[in-house]
C-alpha cells in the first residue's frame, strides 16, 4: 500500500518538474522540428477543486488542474469563438511540451543493478555503465537476468528494433541527452530493392523477407514528432471488401497479409518499392512491450511506434506504471477473422494499480488507453480497482479511452476506484486507423458491481463520433464532473442506451441531466 502511494507522489512530482521546465529549450529528434513551448497560460479564476475520494486507497494529492482549465471553463452553453479554439490549440501544445521535455526519473535500491542500451553497444559488454552498454533487446529476450529493483536504460536519441517482456519490479526509462530512446516495432528498413520481388500480378511485389501480419506500412518517414500525413499503405484483409486474395490487389499502396505464411504483397504502380522510397517501415504484430502475470513495473520517458499491435501490453499486471512516454503509428494487425486491432497501452483481463499519465498518444490504430476484460471461464474473476489516468493528450485515434467488457456466464467482474483526470482528448476518427468515426470517451456498464469510478477536468474536443458513449446502457454508475465538451454544431457528442444525441440546443441538457455532468462545460464551434 505504501509503495502505491509514494508511486503516485512521484508521479505528481514528475509532473510539476516538467510544467516548471516548459519554458526551457525543447529536445529535438534527429530528422525533426523543434517543438516551441507555448507561453504560460495566466490565471484569472480558481482553479475546480477535485471530488475523488478513493475508497480502498488513503487519500493521495494528485496536480491541480492546468492553469489553461480556469482560462476556458466555464460552467453552461456557449459558442467557441475564435479566441477559445486558439486556447484549445495552445493548450494541446502546451501538454505535449511537457511530454517532450519530461526528463528521466528512477530510483536505484539498494542491491540493484542498472543496465544500459545503445546502438553503438556489444551484447558481450555486461551493461554495467554507459560506456560499456548492451545492444538491442537479445539480451532481453533470453539471458539477462533481472531483479526486482533492477533499471534497464535505453539512450537518448537513438532507436531499439524489436520487442521484449517486461520484468516484475524492474524500470525501464533513458538516458543521455536529446530525443526520447525509440522502441520500433518495425525490424528493419525495407527501402532496398533486394527486398521485393515481381509477382505473376501486374504491379504486385512480394517482400522476401518473412513478414508476422502487418498492420500499416509507413514510407518514406519524416521522423517529425506530430506529423499527421505520412504516407501509407492500405491494408486489404481477406474476405472484406470482396477481397479474396493478392489477386484482388488494383491500387497504389494497398498491400495483403498472407498469415498462414507470413509473405507480404504490395501494389506498388512506380516500380520495385525497394527503389521508389527512400524509407519504408513495415508494422509487424506484437506487443512492443508485453507484460503478463507480472507486477510493480515503470515505463517512462520510451517513444513508442510502428507496431501492429499494442505498444505496451499488459495481462494480469499489477502497479503498472506508464508515464512521460511518446506513442505513434500502433496497431492494425489482424486480431481475428476480419478484425484489427491495437492499442497504445492496454490492460487486460484485470488491473489492481494502473497509473498512465503525461503522456502524449496519436495517431493509433484503435485506443489510446484502455482496460478490457477477458471472457474466457478461466479467468473467473476480473478485477479494475486503482486506475488512474491523467495528464495525457490524445489524439488521432478511433477511441481516447476504452472501458471494454462483455458480460460472459461465470466470470465475475469488479471496478472500483477509477480516476480519469485532466486530460485532453481530441479529433477522434480523424487518424489513419478507422476514419470517419471514433469515440473519445466510451465507459459502458453491463451490470457489474461498479464503484467510484470519477471522471472529471477532462477536455472532449471534436471526433467524427460521440464525445461520451456508454453504448445500451446509462451514465449513471460513473461520476462525470466538471469536463469540457467542444463539437461541431450538429455533431455527435453522446451515446447512451443506444440513443445518439448531437450538438444542438439541447446539448447542455444531454450532458447535464443524461451525462449527469451537472457542471459541464459545453462549447458549440459553428463553421
Amino acid at each position: 500500500m505504501l509503495k502505491r502511494v509514494i508511486l503516485i507522489i512521484m508521479g505528481v512530482c514528475i509532473f510539476i518538474m516538467s510544467a516548471c521546465n516548459s519554458n526551457q529549450k525543447p529536445q529535438e529528434t534527429p530528422g525533426s522540428v523543434t517543438v516551441t513551448p507555448t507561453d504560460n497560460l495566466s490565471t484569472s479564476e480558481p482553479t475546480p477543486t477535485p471530488t475523488y475520494n478513493p475508497t480502498t486507497l488513503p487519500p493521495r494529492d494528485l496536480p491541480e488542474s492546468n492553469e489553461f482549465f480556469s482560462q476556458i471553463y466555464k460552467k453552461g452553453y456557449q459558442t467557441a469563438d475564435g479566441e477559445t479554439l486558439s486556447l484549445l490549440d495552445r493548450y494541446a501544445q502546451q501538454m505535449r511540451d511537457n511530454v517532450l521535455n519530461s526528463k528521466s526519473e528512477y530510483e536505484v535500491a539498494e542491491g540493484a543493478t542498472v543496465y544500459y542500451f545503445a546502438d553503438n553497444g556489444s551484447n558481450l559488454n555486461n551493461g554495467l555503465s554507459p560506456d560499456k552498454p548492451k545492444r538491442d533487446f537479445y539480451p532481453l529476450n533470453n539471458n539477462l537476468e533481472l531483479k526486482e529493483g533492477d533499471v534497464v536504460l535505453f539512450k537518448r536519441g537513438d532507436t531499439f528494433r524489436g520487442t521484449f517482456p517486461a520484468k516484475s519490479g524492474v524500470t525501464y526509462s533513458a538516458y543521455g541527452e536529446g530525443a526520447k530512446p525509440i522502441i520500433c516495432g518495425s525490424l528493419r528498413d525495407y527501402a532496398d530493392a533486394k527486398l521485393w520481388q515481381e509477382t505473376e500480378y501486374k504491379n504486385v511485389y512480394l517482400c522476401t523477407v518473412p513478414i508476422n501480419n502487418a498492420g500499416n506500412i509507413v514510407f518514406n518517414n519524416s521522423r517529425v514528432l506530430g506529423d499527421y500525413t505520412q504516407t501509407l499503405g492500405k491494408l486489404q484483409v481477406l474476405n472484406l471488401n470482396d477481397f479474396s486474395g493478392v489477386q484482388d490487389l488494383n491500387n497504389d499502396l494497398d498491400f495483403h497479409c498472407d498469415l498462414e505464411n507470413k509473405k507480404l504483397y504490395l501494389y506498388s504502380t512506380e516500380g520495385n518499392p525497394g527503389d521508389r522510397f527512400d524509407s519504408i517501415d513495415i508494422c509487424e504484430t506484437g506487443d512492443l512491450i508485453s507484460i503478463v502475470g507480472k507486477k510493480d513495473i515503470v515505463i517512462d520517458n520510451i517513444h513508442f511506434t510502428l507496431g501492429g499491435s499494442h505498444a505496451v501490453g499488459a495481462v494480469n499486471a499489477n502497479n503498472l506504471t506508464v508515464r512521460n512516454c511518446l506513442f505513434d503509428w500502433i496497431g492494425g494487425s489482424v486480431q481475428h477473422g476480419t478484425t484489427r486491432f491495437g492499442n497504445a497501452v492496454e490492460s487486460y483481463v484485470g488491473s489492481d494499480g494502473f497509473y498512465v499519465y503525461n503522456n502524449w498518444i496519436y495517431q493509433i490504430y484503435d485506443t489510446g488507453i484502455t482496460t478490457q476484460y477477458a471472457e474466457s471461464p478461466e479467468d473467473k474473476l476480473n478485477v479494475m480497482r486503482d486506475n488512474v489516468y491523467y495528464n495525457n493528450i490524445i489524439e488521432y485515434c478511433f477511441w481516447a479511452f476504452e472501458y471494454f467488457h462483455r458480460m460472459s456466464e461465470g466470470v465475475q467482474r469488479y471496478t472500483e476506484d477509477i480516476y480519469i483526470y485532466n486530460n485532453y482528448c481530441r479529433m477522434s476518427g480523424e487518424g489513419w486507423g478507422r476514419p470517419g468515426a471514433g469515440y473519445l470517451c466510451s465507459f459502458p456498464s453491463y451490470g457489474e458491481e461498479i464503484k467510484n469510478v470519477v471522471i472529471e477536468h477532462n477536455i472532449f474536443d471534436r471526433g467524427h463520433a460521440f464525445l461520451v458513449s456508454a453504448y445500451g446502457s446509462d451514465a449513471s454508475e460513473f461520476t462525470y464532473n466538471e469536463n469540457i465538451y467542444v463539437q461541431e454544431k450538429g455533431g455527435l457528442i453522446a451515446r447512451l442506451k443506444n440513443t445518439n444525441y448531437r450538438m444542438d440546443d439541447n446539448a447542455y441538457k444531454t450532458f447535464t441531466e443524461l451525462v449527469n455532468d451537472k457542471e459541464a462545460c459545453v462549447f458549440c464551434v459553428v463553421k
